[in-house]
């Protein structure tokens, strides 16, 4: 099985503009707002690139990771298997490619994208502060392994002495799975490289 890499990233806010703003402002990256949607593409210089989605309520907040798979119809089928549950199946987006939403057995969301142009970024951003890492946590850390190792073909290494933890390589991004958490409440984290951390922070 070939390993899957994460395209982009989708970030689902409340508020676009603000939301465009805050992080345009704070890590340097390169805003371009989709045409006719309340929506950005975040371009931050290296993949993966990032959309930035205003969402209404009720609709839940979330960070959805989008991952290019050859066929979505098997990998959504093999999710499933191992416990996840469809949201979406299958949905032809024409240029874009066929779209699969999911539930992981935690309750965060993955996307699966089929074909289309699947470019993370247009890499004219500035590159100071790219996505480092994605971290999702699990009550049970050998479940969590079990699963995106068959969805995702992700190799992972156990972390000796850190309480429950295991990372593999996603094309640029890095992904990490740590034990913690508690079934049903999502518990995603997103690391951005950045060269002072004090200064980030001010």
């Amino acid at each position: 099985m070939t390993p899957t890499t994460i395209s982009f990233l989708e970030f689902r806010v409340r508020d676009g503009e603000g939301a465009a703003a805050f992080y345009g402002r704070l890590f340097d990256w390169r805003l371009g707002r989709t045409p006719g949607v309340p929506s950005f593409l975040i371009d931050t210089g290296r993949a993966p690139g990032v959309t930035l989605v205003q969402m209404p309520a009720p609709m839940p907040l979330a960070i959805c990771p989008y991952l290019h798979v050859d066929d979505a119809a098997l990998v959504a089928h093999r999710a499933t298997d191992l416990g996840a549950q469809v949201l979406l199946a299958g949905e032809d987006l024409g240029d874009t490619g066929i779209l699969s939403l999911l539930l992981d057995p935690w309750g965060n969301h993955l996307a699966l994208l089929q074909g289309g142009d699947q470019r993370s970024a247009l890499a004219q951003g500035s590159g100071r502060h790219p996505l480092a890492w994605l971290e999702l946590a699990a009550p049970l850390l050998d479940d969590a392994v079990a699963f995106y190792s068959g969805v995702c073909g992700w190799s992972f290494e156990h972390v000796q002495g850190a309480g429950g933890y295991a990372w593999a390589r996603a094309g640029e991004l890095g992904v990490g799975l740590r034990s913690g958490g508690l079934d049903g409440e999502r518990d995603l984290t997103l690391y951005v490289a950045v060269d002072d951390l004090e200064a980030s922070l001010i």
